[in-house]
Parts: C-alpha cells; structure tokens; sequence
C-alpha cells in the first residue's frame, strides 16, 4: 500500500508533467513555423497605362509670328492716248529704261483661334481636319518708288510704295503619330488664303520734277487689295494635359503665288497703266492651346 504522503507527491509530479508537455505542444508549432524558410514573394504585373482619348471636337488659340516674304516687279507700264504712244512701254530696250524688281520683306505678331476634329484609330495614328483664322499687321515700305522697281520714282525722296499683309486663313487635314499615349507629332497641308494690301503713293509736291503735282498726275494714291488663295504644308507637336487641354507648337510654309494689279493714273491729255507683282510666300510659328470636348 502506497503511503497517503508519496501518493500526493507523485499526483503534484505528474501534474508539473503534463502541464509542462501541454506547454511544449502549444509552442512546438510556432517553433516549427519560425525553421521553415519564408515563401517567395509574388509579383503582379503593373496595370498598362490608360491611353487619352483623342477622339473629338476642338477648340483652342494661338500665338506667334508670321514672317512674309514679297519680291515686286513691274510687268507692264505703258502711255496710252487716242494718237500717239500707244502701247510704248516705260521699261525695256525701246526706252532705254531698265527697270529693275525690289524685295519687301515683313514680320508680324499674329494670333489664331483655331478650331478641329481628331479621329484616333489603330491605336496610335490620328487624322483630323482643322481650320484656323489669324489676325497680323505686318507691313513693308520702298522709300522714293512709287512703285516695286528702280525707276518709278520722282526723283525728291517723297514717293513710296508699300504692301501690308492683314489676316490669312487656312483649312487643312492632319496625320499624326503618337508617340505615347500623349504626345503626339504630326504633319498638315491644305489650302490657305491671305489678304493684302499694295499703296503707290506718288509725290504731291509743288515742284518741277513732280509727276504728281495737282493737276497734272492723278491719282497720287492708289490703294489695291486682294484676298489670295495658295497652299500651305507644315508639321507640328501636341501634348495632352489633364481635363482634356492640349498644348501645340506648329511651323507652317505657304506659297500665294503672284498676285498682279494694274492701276491706271490721268496723264493729260493721256493717262499712264502701270502693272505691279507680287510673288508671295509666309512662314509661320505658333503656340496654341485647345480643350477638346
């Protein structure tokens, strides 16, 4: 028979036992768990970036400079009457007058409100149409000419030919590239017009070499204007900014051709015709911004 004494001892030992091993199944897990070596991490592939949408309307404004370059000549000048001199020309061999053309050469600050549609397709290729309207004021003056050569003048400084290049306008289709999703390069080309206007100013000074003095050359101003048609061809950069703004700079070429007026002044008891060129070409740098809808 077990002593009362022993057998509690060995009850409180055994107890110590088994909450010692309930101890150590508890932590073996956790223990386990710390050996094992940690998982690779997994890597997702980051989401592609939204395209802009360039479809659409829009509406923006520029500005920049509009460079004109004129080269004047006078084709025909002739003294006609109902007798003599018809058809004898001031210039050339017969008179023994050589005339000779004269370059007038202009620059203008120019603004352009200008207006378009984008379609985008195959993902990253744009065409589009757009027309635009600028408003410059560029103007070139010849000194002691009353017309663009060397020798329609009277010779006392006073005598001016100029030609000023007022508004232009163009319509036109556009090709783009984009090179990201917001940022695009692109080419346009189509048709443009441009006005001008071209004064002779013939002297009215009340001295002998005066052709124009009163009553013997009039006129003494002549004022021809003229809206020309032409062509024009350029290339240019976008960004698109957030809210759907747009930023550009565009270089734009233009050819109008030539453009020809012919005045006729009294010259009692006949009256001179006296034919003037223009060949005109523009050059222009813009900075715009639109909102497309």
């Amino acid at each position: 028979m077990i002593p009362p004494s022993l057998f509690k001892r060995g009850c409180r030992a055994g107890g110590r036992f088994i909450v010692a091993a309930l101890a150590a199944l508890v932590a073996a897990p956790a223990a386990f768990a710390a050996d094992m070596p940690s998982p690779a991490p997994v890597y997702s592939k980051a989401p592609a970036p939204v395209a802009s949408d360039w479809t659409g309307f829009y509406l923006g404004a520029g500005v920049g400079i509009r460079a004109s370059q004129m080269d004047g000549d006078v084709s025909q000048a002739s003294i006609n009457s109902l007798s003599n001199f018809v058809g004898v020309s001031i210039c050339g061999t017969v008179a023994g007058v050589f005339c000779g053309g004269e370059t007038l050469n202009d620059a203008a600050f120019r603004i352009s409100p200008y207006f378009g549609y984008n379609y985008q397709f195959a993902t990253r290729w744009l065409a589009g149409i757009e027309g635009d309207v600028g408003f410059g004021n560029g103007k070139a003056t010849l000194a002691n000419v009353y017309y663009p050569n060397n020798v329609m003048s009277n010779g006392n400084g006073l005598d001016s030919f100029a030609v000023k290049s007022g508004w232009d306008a163009s319509l036109r289709g556009r090709l783009g590239f984009l090179v990201t999703p917001s940022f695009l390069v692109y080419g346009t080309g189509g048709a443009a017009w441009q006005h001008i206007e071209a004064t002779s100013t013939c002297s009215t000074a009340t001295n002998n070499s005066s052709l124009c003095r009163p009553g013997l050359f009039a006129p003494s101003v002549i004022t021809d204007s003229a809206t020309k048609v032409g062509w024009t061809i350029g290339a240019g950069i976008e960004t698109m900014l957030g809210y759907n703004w747009i930023l550009r700079g565009e270089y734009r070429y233009a050819d109008f051709g030539t453009i020809s007026n012919t005045d006729t002044r009294n010259f009692a008891p006949a009256f001179i015709t006296i034919t003037d060129t223009l060949r005109l070409r523009t050059q222009t740098a813009t900075f715009g911004v639109a909102y497309k809808f």
